[in-house]
């Protein structure tokens, strides 16, 4: 079981006022500095270098955004973060998590096309796929409380620009889908020879429902099933 801690900054201002009575009136006055839901991030806070390496930067709510093996100077709408062999993982978020909308672009190159993963608090709930054109993706992922943001590359050498990442609040109507967990497969990938038989475990949980069947579809090229 994996324990998030979080932290929030509490900004605690008494002010003493002296009324003309004979009366000591205290204000107390709290600030919680945080980012909730609905949240957008349009890069427009990175800097400009060319170089990859490990990148972080003040998002446009207030939060600190991290992206790893990334480079600062390519455009979509604007400026917008490129990845090549890493992730994009966000501060923590209040307010669950809805919708997960954003923008992708293969950068360099005449050809790549694939899918970034979207993890909420490391559960897959998504792919957004990539290549030449610029692709807008949104994921339901339909988690309640606070949670981290994390996409990351096939780690392929693609150079993947991402850019508009906007995430809704979390509502309680409405079916919550599956979270799966804990894949294992067997022989590991990269390791698979056309002799051998795969096999394939995972844990499937419905917070509001039965599952009856869980299928699995295969096939021998990314977006392709």
């Amino acid at each position: 079981m994996k324990i998030y801690l979080f932290s929030t900054k509490i900004n605690i201002m008494i002010k003493k006022i002296l009324l003309k009575l004979p009366l000591l009136a205290i204000l107390v006055s709290v600030s919680l500095f945080g980012q909730t839901t609905p949240v957008t991030e349009s890069f427009s806070n990175i800097g400009n270098s060319g170089g990859y390496g490990t990148r972080t930067w003040t998002g446009d709510d207030g939060g600190t955004w991290t992206a790893t093996d990334a480079r600062e100077d390519q455009s979509i709408n604007g400026k917008a973060i490129t990845i090549r062999n890493g992730k994009l993982t966000s501060p923590s978020i209040t307010g669950g998590a809805g919708t997960i909308t954003l923008t992708t672009q293969r950068k360099f190159g005449s050809s790549g096309s694939g899918d970034l993963t979207v993890y909420v608090n490391d559960v897959l709930v998504g792919v957004a796929p990539y290549d030449a054109s610029v692709q807008t993706s949104t994921i339901t992922a339909n988690v309640s409380g606070s949670f981290v943001l994390t996409v990351e590359t096939p780690s392929n050498g693609n150079r993947i620009a991402i850019d508009d990442v906007s995430i809704t609040a979390f509502s309680s109507s409405g079916n919550v889908p599956p979270q799966i967990t804990n894949i294992i497969q067997t022989p590991s990938n990269g390791n698979v020879t056309s002799n051998d038989a795969v096999s394939v475990n995972a844990d499937v949980i419905d917070s509001d429902s039965n599952i009856a069947n869980v299928e699995l579809h295969w096939g021998t090229a990314s977006g392709s099933l």
